[in-house]
């Protein structure tokens, strides 16, 4: 049980970290335009 929270946590951060990157690249265009 432990080890399937830890994946879920796993996914979120990988979702998060994924958004945070898109952002991230979206504000670097907007500075370069």
């Amino acid at each position: 049980m432990i080890i399937v929270i830890k994946q879920r946590n796993l996914v979120s951060f990988i979702y998060v970290s994924e958004y945070l990157l898109y952002f991230f690249i979206n504000m670097l265009k907007v500075q370069i335009l």
